[in-house]
C-alpha cells in the first residue's frame, strides 16, 4: 500500500478502496467548517471507520495532518469515534483510533449470530495476533475461530489494548447505502467499522437528550466519560483486558446530575445563642453550603462559607447581640445555585 494512504473501510470485511490521508482531514475540516449550517442541528459528533498500521500506545506524533484535523474538531466541541481495527490485535490498534482526542471502538456480538455449532465462527485476523493459527490457504494471514458468538461477547477479531476506549455491537448489522436501501440484507455489515457508527449513534442520542434536558451540549470530555463511566464492564477472553460495553438506557439518566440546582429556601429559628438555620432538599444537588456574614456587611471578604455536605440544617452557636445575614447555596460538580432567600437574624 502507499505510504501515503489509507485503505478505506479496511476494517470493513472485503472492501479494498483507498483514500489519502488529505482527504480523511478534508472530511473532518469541513465538519467544523459547516458545524452550525443547520443552527438547531449543529454537527456534534463524527464516525469514521478507516485506519490501518499497528501502534501499542498514542499515535499523535506518527501524521501531524490527521492529529491536528482530530484536535480541531475537538476544539470546537465534536467527538470522533474511530474503528480499533479487526486484526486480533491483544495490545494494540489501528491508526487513526490510537489519537489521544478521538474515542476508539471495539467490537462484541450483539447476539447468537446463529454460525455453525460445530465449526463456530471462522474469520481474519492478522500475523500480529496473539491468538489463531496461520490459514493453510493463504486466504488470510491468520484464521481465528470463535465457537460461541454470545451477547457481549467480544469478538476475536476486534483489536484489543489497555489504551482503547469503549465496546459496541457489530455483526449482521442492517445498514442504509447511498442511492437508498440497505446494504447487503443478506449478510449484514459487520467489524469495527459496525461497532464505531453504532457507539457515534448512542452518543449522538447522548447529545441530543443533554441539549434538551440540561439546555446545552455536552463536551467531549463528558461525551466519552459519560460512556465509559455507564457502560457494562466486558472483558475480552483473548487477552484479559475489561473495557465497558457502551450503554445508552444507563448514560442518558446521568445528565440530570448535569443540571445546576435551583436555590433552597432557607428558615432560621433561635433559642438562647443558638440560632438553627434549616432548608429544604432540592433536586440535583449533591450538597449544600452554609453563607453567613455579619451585620453590618462589610464585604465579600466577611462572607464565612461552610461546606454542610448533604445536611439540611445547620447551627450556630454565637453571642447575644451577635447580628448575621445567612443564606444558603445548593451545589453539584456542574456549580453552585443562585443564594438562597437572605435572612437577617440576632442574638437577643
Amino acid at each position: 500500500m502507499n505510504p501515503s494512504s489509507y485503505r478505506r473501510g479496511l476494517f470493513s470485511f472485503g472492501a479494498t478502496d483507498y483514500a489519502y490521508f488529505s482527504d480523511m482531514a478534508n472530511a473532518w475540516d469541513w465538519c467544523v467548517l459547516h458545524q452550525y449550517d443547520d443552527l438547531n442541528n449543529p454537527i456534534m459528533i463524527i464516525s469514521t471507520s478507516f485506519g490501518g498500521g499497528r501502534y501499542s500506545g498514542n499515535c499523535d506524533s506518527a501524521y501531524s495532518l490527521l492529529t491536528h484535523a482530530a484536535a480541531n474538531a475537538m476544539a470546537a466541541g465534536m467527538t470522533l469515534f474511530l474503528s480499533s481495527g479487526n486484526d486480533g490485535y491483544c495490545d494494540s490498534m489501528g491508526y487513526p483510533a490510537c489519537l489521544d482526542s478521538v474515542i476508539s471502538v471495539g467490537a462484541v456480538y450483539d447476539a447468537n449470530i446463529g454460525r455453525n455449532p460445530t465449526t463456530g465462527y471462522v474469520g481474519c485476523i492478522s500475523y500480529g495476533s496473539c491468538v489463531g493459527t496461520p490459514d493453510p490457504d493463504q486466504i488470510c494471514e491468520k484464521l481465528y475461530i470463535d465457537v460461541t458468538t454470545n451477547v457481549d461477547q467480544i469478538c476475536t477479531y476486534s483489536n484489543s489494548s489497555k489504551f482503547a476506549s469503549l465496546l459496541a455491537p457489530s455483526n449482521w448489522a442492517t445498514t442504509t447505502k447511498l442511492g437508498g436501501g440497505y446494504w447487503d440484507t443478506a449478510n449484514g455489515f459487520g467489524g469495527t467499522s459496525a461497532a464505531c457508527p453504532y457507539a457515534a449513534g448512542a452518543a449522538a442520542c447522548l447529545q441530543s437528550a443533554a441539549k434538551a434536558i440540561t439546555g446545552s451540549y455536552l463536551t467531549h470530555h463528558q461525551v466519552k466519560a459519560t460512556l465509559v463511566d455507564t457502560g457494562d464492564l466486558i472483558t475480552d477472553g483473548k487477552v484479559n483486558i475489561t473495557k465497558p460495553r457502551v450503554n445508552l438506557g444507563a448514560a442518558v439518566p446521568t445528565l440530570y446530575s448535569l443540571i445546576v440546582p435551583t436555590a433552597p429556601t432557607i428558615t432560621v429559628t433561635t433559642s438562647g445563642v443558638i440560632a438553627t438555620v434549616s432548608w429544604d432538599a432540592v433536586a440535583h444537588a449533591n450538597g449544600y453550603i452554609l453563607n453567613y456574614t455579619p451585620y453590618p456587611y462589610t464585604g465579600p471578604d466577611s462572607i464565612v462559607r461552610v461546606d454542610k455536605k448533604t445536611q439540611t440544617s445547620a447551627s450556630l452557636d454565637l453571642w447575644r447581640g451577635a447580628a448575621f445575614y445567612v443564606a444558603v447555596q445548593a451545589y453539584n460538580f456542574i456549580g453552585d445555585s443562585n443564594y438562597s432567600n437572605i435572612e437577617y437574624f440576632i442574638i437577643d
